[in-house]
């Protein structure tokens, strides 16, 4: 049930995840030689940063190893960790402190647990009675989280607690900039989103609102490039409706189709591109129906894919949040998944830090 936060990923990704469980427990396992050879490097004078090995004697740090599955891996080694502490944390100021560290209400209504059923799509996996113990469990889990958060804030607050663990250093990863990508914002804008995205994801409707209050609180300080990123195994009309969305954009519709896909998204299945293309509007619903059955933008979604591909990106929706390089590419961090109002802020509040470090 925690998909509902996560980027709806492709088939294979639980495969990758055995693979990152191990990938993690050999990491632990090369830390302590890892952390010995910090100590030579200090004694004798040298670069201080932590060594994994050498080669004729000339050093390859851990920092060269950093690639994407590794940053992922210690991000979810430090949520472990914090919400470890968060939970010795907060069971010793609840013993402490109890009036003001009440436990939390889990109560869970009809009515989330209906939006929910309705919003992941989970119609296909069984009737809302039968899952209906499997939603309620991990919307407890969810409100159970929230209030730990908030009062794990406030315990920090009013200074029963000290904090100590940092996060990783951001991963930075680049894509090439561009210039028929459907875009929203000035080319020049200071902070530059790409979103890799599928228009038959639950989770891309899911993480809309957040990205449409971005895009409104930061104005022209903010250009949001979007990309197609169809997971056609998992959605089969998701590479038609690309397809179908460049076909608009030759008639100056994209973004009216995008919203029309995603505004109607629970009678997708039943409408067809034709009927979604005519009520965007199009001025030549003959030319968009020859555009589409030559099938005369499928190298640009192709493109778009693997540009994914050689991000490793496993899923939609997924965003880089960053700014334009001076040699035509888009560099900043990557976030996958939906994302909160708060995540969207930092992330671009690192990306203006780093451009004017």
């Amino acid at each position: 049930m925690n998909a509902t936060h996560a980027p709806h990923p492709r088939p294979g990704a639980l495969l990758r995840g055995t693979f990152a469980l191990a990938l993690a427990t050999a990491l632990c396992a090369l830390a302590a030689p890892a952390l010995q050879a910090v100590d030579g490097a200090e004694s004798a004078g040298t670069d201080s940063r932590r060594i994994a090995a050498t080669v004729d004697g000339r050093p390859i740090y851990l920092d060269d190893l950093l690639d994407r599955e590794i940053q992922e891996l210690r991000k979810q080694l430090y949520d472990l960790e914090s919400a470890k502490v968060r939970q010795v944390v907060l069971e010793a100021v609840r013993e402490a402190h109890p009036e003001e560290f009440p436990p939390p209400t889990l109560e869970v209504s009809d009515e989330e647990m209906n939006r929910l059923y309705d919003e992941a799509g989970l119609s296909g996996r069984g009737s809302l009675e039968e899952l209906s113990d499997q939603i309620r469990s991990y919307l407890e889990g969810q409100k159970r989280i929230t209030a730990d958060e908030a009062q794990f804030r406030l315990a920090i607050e009013l200074g029963y607690v000290e904090h100590f663990l940092q996060p990783p250093e951001d991963y930075y990863v680049r894509v090439r900039d561009l210039k028929r990508s459907h875009s929203k914002g000035p080319n020049d804008a200071a902070v530059q989103v790409v979103e890799f995205s599928d228009f038959q994801c639950p989770f891309c409707r899911r993480a809309l609102p957040a990205v449409d209050r971005m895009v409104d609180k930061h104005g022209d300080h903010l250009r949001l490039v979007y990309r197609h990123l169809p997971l056609s195994q998992i959605h089969p009309r998701a590479r038609e409706l690309a397809e179908a969305s460049e076909c608009a954009a030759e008639q100056g519709k994209f973004w009216a189709f995008h919203d029309r896909v995603f505004e109607g998204f629970d009678e997708l299945a039943s409408t067809d591109v034709f009927t979604l293309a005519e009520d965007t509007g199009i001025s030549d619903p003959e030319r968009f129906q020859e555009c589409l059955e030559t099938g005369l933008y499928a190298e640009r979604v192709e493109e778009d894919l693997q540009a994914a591909n050689a991000l490793g990106i496993g899923g939609t929706p997924s965003f880089i949040v960053g700014w334009r390089t001076g040699d035509g590419m888009i560099e900043g961090v990557l976030l996958q998944g939906v994302q909160t109002d708060r995540t969207f802020e930092q992330a671009i509040e690192r990306a203006l830090t780093k451009q004017a470090n």
